[in-house]
C-alpha cells in the first residue's frame, strides 16, 4: 500500500492491526518516502507532497496539504530542535509547528540553489553549531563531492563551503 501508513494503538506502540491505518493522498500516483514527526504532527512526504497530520486528539486530521513540496528519499528530511527540515528542488523547508517557511528565501536564488542541488542531495543538523547541512549531488551510491551549502539558525545566514568531503567514499543519511 504505497498510500498508507500504518498505526499503532496508544502505548502499544509494536502492535499493528488490520484496520488501524491513515490513507495519505490515495491513487494521487505518489509513493510515501519519506515519514518525521515533530511534536503532536506527523509529516507524510510523497514525491511531490507533504502532508501533515495531527496526532493530537482522539482522531487523527489531516491539517496541512504542501503541494509541489515532496522529497525523493529519506535522506532529504532531518529533525533539528527548531522543527523538520527538508530539502528539494523548490528550496529549504522548515516546518516548526505552526507553518512551513523556506529558508533559503530572499537568501539564495531559484538558479543558484536548483544548479548546486543535483538529483540526490542530503540534509543533516549539526547541534554543537546549530547548523543545517546540505550536501550536493549525492548519487546512487552514497558517493557525494564536496559542496555544499550551511545554514546558520543562530544567524538567519547561509553560507557555501567546499570542503565537506566525507572521509569514506560513501554518505549516508547524516
Amino acid at each position: 500500500f504505497r498510500d498508507r501508513v500504518l498505526k499503532s494503538n496508544t502505548y502499544q506502540y509494536d502492535r499493528f492491526f488490520q484496520n488501524s491505518f491513515l490513507d495519505i493522498g490515495d491513487n494521487d500516483g505518489q509513493n510515501i518516502t519519506a515519514l518525521a514527526a515533530y511534536a503532536d504532527r506527523i509529516l507524510v512526504f510523497k514525491e511531490r507532497t507533504t502532508y501533515i497530520i495531527n496526532v493530537s486528539g482522539a482522531e487523527d486530521m489531516m491539517e496541512d496539504v504542501s503541494r509541489e513540496n515532496g522529497v525523493t528519499f529519506q535522506g532529504q528530511i532531518t529533525n533539528t530542535p527548531f522543527g523538520v527540515a527538508w530539502i528539494n528542488a523548490n528550496g529549504c523547508h522548515l516546518y516548526d509547528g505552526e507553518k512551513i517557511s523556506q529558508l533559503q528565501i530572499g537568501k539564495i536564488n531559484d538558479d543558484t540553489w536548483n544548479s548546486s542541488l543535483g538529483t540526490r542531495p542530503l540534509i543533516g543538523y549539526e547541534s554543537i553549531r546549530k547548523q543545517l547541512i546540505v550536501l550536493f549531488h549525492a548519487d546512487d551510491s552514497g558517493s557525494t563531492d564536496d559542496e555544499g551549502f550551511i545554514y546558520s539558525f543562530l544567524t538567519d545566514s547561509w553560507m557555501t563551503t567546499d570542503s565537506m568531503k566525507p572521509t569514506t567514499n560513501a554518505v549516508s543519511n547524516m
